[in-house]
């Protein structure tokens, strides 16, 4: 008996065709990636600007500490943290400041030390996952810096 062309031509198209939506998702998933990158960096930039402008305005140097605290941005899952050139944290919106490590090491924070604001993404031991980081150099009035 003679096959059929669906008979004989249906176990290519299904090939062809997950091959295909394969290759789509793959694509797709890629450019969504790199899309959500920029995005993200676009925001930790922004965020990184607006801190500069509040710790160059601030005329307090207890400001600091009451603006970056435990919980001061609970609504968003955006971490701000202050660092002075030692590396000592100064002000984490996450953490209590005192009972985080010294975070001169960081390769970003280094980078800001040196006067180049960058990202870098790496493992976090705090949070036990793969994170973005954006450090800033920031340069008061007053002489004093900070990340």
């Amino acid at each position: 008996m003679k096959k059929s062309w669906t008979a004989r031509y249906l176990g290519t198209f299904i090939l062809v065709l997950c091959g295909s939506l394969f290759l789509f998702a793959l694509l797709a998933g890629r450019k969504m990636n790199e899309t959500l990158t920029t995005m993200y960096k676009s925001h930790l930039q922004w965020t990184a600007d607006l801190m500069e402008t509040v710790l160059i305005t601030s005329t307090d140097d207890g400001a600091l500490e009451d603006f970056i605290h435990p919980g001061s941005l609970n609504e968003t899952a955006t971490r701000l943290t202050i660092i002075t050139p030692d590396g000592t944290v100064v002000g984490d919106s996450h953490y209590d400041a005192r009972l985080l490590d010294n975070h001169g090491d960081r390769p970003e924070v280094r980078r800001a030390l040196a006067g180049k604001a960058d990202y870098s993404l790496r493992w976090s031991d705090t949070l036990k996952t793969d994170m973005m980081y954006y450090a800033k150099p920031v340069t008061l009035s007053n002489g004093k810096m900070y990340v």
